[in-house]
Formats: C-alpha cells, sequence, structure tokens
C-alpha cells in the first residue's frame, strides 16, 4: 500500500487502513483536492451568471423598436419632385406658352380666380400682362415653398433612415455579444465536464523525491534489475520532429522526456514554444499550452496564425496551478507551460513530472532573474533531458543554442527567425562565437 499523496510506500508500523504516510501528505491531498472543487464551484458559478447576462440581452432584443417604413416618406419626395419639376418647367417656359398653361389652370380654378380668367382672355394686354406677373409671382413663391419642404422631408428621410441603422447596429451588437457568451458557455461547461470527470478520492499521486530517496524501515527493496540481454531486446518510443526544427532537436525518446527553455525577456522564448507545439501537431500529437505569463492575446492569435495552429488536438490554457498541469499531462502527449515560475518555484515539483508522467513530453520555459540565474535554482536544468538557451542578437536574429541534450544535438545552433539549423555538430561553441558568426538573419 502506498501514500495516496507521495506514493510513498507505507511502512509496517502504519495500521492497516492508513492511506497517508503523515500528516503533510493528508493536508496536500485535500488541498489539491479542495482546489479542484473551489474550481468546480467557480465555473458552476460563471455559467450561472452567463446565463443570467444571455437572459437580459434576449429581453433587451425583444423591447428594440421595429425600423420604420421609409416607402410612404419616399413616396411623398417623389410626388414633391414631380411638382417641382413641372412648376419649374412651366415657369421657365416663354410668355406665350406661361399664358397657355396659365389660362388652362385659370379656367380649371374659375370660382377662385374668374377675375383673372377674364382678363387674361379678354382683356387689354396691360390687363393681360399684370395677370401674368401675378401668377408668375404666384408660382415662384410656391416652387420656393415647395423646394423647402422638399428639404425638410429630405432630412425626415435620412433621420428615419439613420435610425433604422442605428436599430439595426443595435440588434446585431447585442446578436455578437450572446454568440460570445453562448461560446463561452460552451467551453465553460466542457472544463466543468472534464473537471466533474476528475475522481478527486483518486488523485494522481505526487512525486515526492526526497521522501522516495529515505529509506523505508523493515522494507524489502522493491527494486528488480535488468539483465544486459533483457535491455538490448527492449524497444523505446522514440519520436522525431519534421524538418529543421527535428533536426536541431533530435530523436526524442518519449520515457521522461523534458525540455527546459530559457532566455532573456525578448529573447524569443514564447515564439519558439510555438513552433514546438506545430512540430508535435504535426506528429498527430496532442499539444496543451499553459499560456501563464500574457494570457490569451492578440499576439496568441498572431502566434497561431504565423504557424498555421489549427488543430483540434491544440489547446492553450489561460491560467492554471501546478496541479492543472498534472491533470492535463494525463490528457494531452505534449504540455508546454510558459513559464514554470507561474507554477512552482520549486525544483523537485519540476522533477515529479517527469516521474509522475514519463509518457508525457514536458516543454518548459524559465525566466532568468536579474543576474542571468534561471528562476527555480540551477538543478532544474540537469534534470532536463535537453536544455536550450535562446538569444537575439544586436541585429534581430533570434538564435537557439542546444546547451545540453540526451538526444545527440548538444552544441547545435538554430535559427529561430529563419526555421534553419546554423550548426549542426557536437564540437563546442561559445555563445560569443555564435554571435559573432551569425549576429544577421542574412547570415552567409
Amino acid at each position: 500500500m502506498n501514500c495516496k499523496q507521495c506514493n510513498t510506500p507505507l511502512g509496517p508500523e502504519k495500521r492497516a487502513d492508513a492511506i497517508f504516510c503523515d500528516h503533510n501528505c493528508q493536508q496536500g491531498y485535500f488541498k489539491r483536492k479542495k482546489r479542484i472543487q473551489d474550481k468546480i464551484k467557480k465555473i458552476e458559478q460563471e455559467i450561472e451568471d452567463n446565463y443570467e447576462w444571455i437572459r437580459e440581452e434576449q429581453v433587451k432584443l425583444k423591447t428594440i423598436q421595429k425600423p420604420v417604413d421609409l416607402s410612404s416618406q419616399k413616396l411623398k419626395i417623389r410626388k414633391r419632385k414631380t411638382e417641382l419639376k413641372k412648376w419649374d418647367k412651366l415657369l421657365k417656359d416663354k410668355v406665350g406658352a406661361f399664358k397657355i398653361q396659365l389660362i388652362k389652370y385659370l379656367d380649371q380654378n374659375m370660382e377662385k380666380f374668374g377675375d383673372d380668367y377674364g382678363y387674361i382672355k379678354f382683356g387689354t394686354p396691360d390687363q393681360q400682362k399684370t395677370v401674368l406677373d401675378k401668377h408668375h409671382k404666384h408660382f415662384s413663391g410656391r416652387l420656393k415653398k415647395a423646394r423647402t419642404e422638399l428639404k425638410g422631408l429630405e432630412q425626415e428621410l435620412r433621420r428615419q433612415a439613420k435610425h433604422n441603422s442605428d436599430l439595426k447596429t443595435t440588434k446585431e451588437e447585442i446578436l455578437i455579444r450572446i454568440e460570445k457568451a453562448e461560446k463561452e458557455q460552451i467551453e465553460l461547461k466542457e472544463q466543468l465536464s472534464e473537471l466533474k470527470e476528475i475522481d478527486v478520492e483518486n488523485l494522481p499521486p505526487k512525486f515526492n523525491p526526497k521522501k522516495i530517496a529515505q529509506p523505508i524501515k523493515k522494507q524489502k527493496s522493491l527494486a528488480r534489475g535488468l539483465s544486459g540481454d533483457q535491455i538490448r531486446k527492449m524497444k523505446f518510443n522514440t519520436l522525431r520532429l519534421g524538418g529543421e526544427l527535428g533536426q536541431f532537436i533530435g530523436e526524442l525518446q518519449q520515457e521522461k522526456c523534458a525540455i527546459a527553455l530559457t532566455g532573456d525577456s525578448g529573447a524569443g522564448k514564447s515564439t519558439f514554444s510555438y513552433q514546438l507545439a506545430k512540430a508535435f501537431l504535426d506528429q498527430d500529437k496532442s499539444v496543451g499550452y499553459f499560456s501563464l505569463e500574457s494570457g490569451i492575446t492578440e499576439n496568441t492569435q498572431k502566434m497561431i496564425d504565423k504557424f498555421e495552429i489549427n488543430s483540434p488536438k491544440f489547446e492553450v490554457y489561460p491560467e492554471g496551478t501546478l496541479e492543472d498541469v498534472r491533470i492535463l499531462a494525463m490528457k494531452h502527449d505534449c504540455v508546454i507551460v510558459d513559464s514554470y515560475s507561474k507554477i512552482s518555484s520549486k525544483a523537485e515539483d519540476f522533477e515529479a513530472l517527469r516521474q509522475d508522467f514519463p509518457n508525457t513530453f514536458f516543454i518548459i520555459i524559465f525566466q532568468k532573474t536579474t543576474d542571468g540565474k534561471i528562476r527555480g535554482g540551477s538543478s532544474i536544468l540537469f534534470n532536463s533531458t535537453a536544455s536550450i538557451d535562446i538569444k537575439v542578437t544586436s541585429q534581430e536574429h533570434r538564435i537557439a543554442f542546444m546547451k545540453k541534450s540526451r538526444y545527440g544535438s548538444e552544441n547545435f545552433v538554430y535559427s529561430i527567425t529563419n526555421n534553419e539549423v546554423l550548426k549542426s555538430d557536437t564540437i563546442p561553441i561559445k555563445w560569443s562565437e555564435i554571435e559573432e558568426k551569425w549576429t544577421s538573419p542574412m547570415h552567409d
């Protein structure tokens, strides 16, 4: 029987029903369990809040007014323009033509203009001129008034059209917000479903190298040796990534593989990690990417577009704890963490990932302190199976240097900028030589 928390074998001095080796392990296990349970409650509350918000938006959608029918307003404008055209033509006609049209008009309006009709028809030239001038002035006034009215009708049409456009925009914005919230609901429900599938009573043990190293009293050795012949016949799971990047990384052995990426801020560690993610996806491996430094931003979109990462086997987690990394290490073939300082400051936690999940490829980004040391301690680099240091030259050439490798590519040099291997032999080289030789991306 082993401890549920650290997997240390329980000694014979323990009670028959004991499941933890000590109080610290018991507390540690319950803390892990509580974190998962708290996360479930948090997501359930977010789902409930989202439902309420969606209902409020749907109510807003129903209260939006119907758009104004513009057809009647457009008809009024067409009629008024027709009248204006007729009156404008009438006033621009020669005197004789105007007189003929005026006689027709007066004839149709005899009750109102009876005397004028007599003068224009039978009066003296002076009387006819007076009547013509009078009605020319009258129609000029009507034309001016009609133009003012047309301008008002057109302004009202524009106002109604803008009102309709604003209604449409408001409706579209609400629909977009609802659609976005519904997508978030789906993602939250998927997260909730995954969390609820975790058996919190049987969490994976958290390897503790300090405890394993301690001798167990009154216990026989559990170690089993293998002969040389047995070892020769063993088959190991290996993986070679494609292209120049694959040549730089070497032939990976899946057993307890952990690659450490180091470098100064802005050197290109995140960019390189997305290159690696794409390379693993191209080998049909699932990748879980913990973007803990920056979360999910516009730069995340740019990286995904740049490396054409569109596989359903790729998932980005904008937040997470060491426990989340451990849980999702059982789901993904490859786990990338940017960066380690966000989940732990202990070197033993890094080693525990390798030991507890030997079939998962780990790619961990480590930040450097101001004096150039690794956060978490230099022992992390000794425990890693490959250590890659990344720098950017004075001429913006981003370079990866394989400082340590168990895969036959130690001292290899790779251009992140150009996606090409610059040096493919194991002869030792210093960073100063690398920067001098390949200062510019446009090297010979």
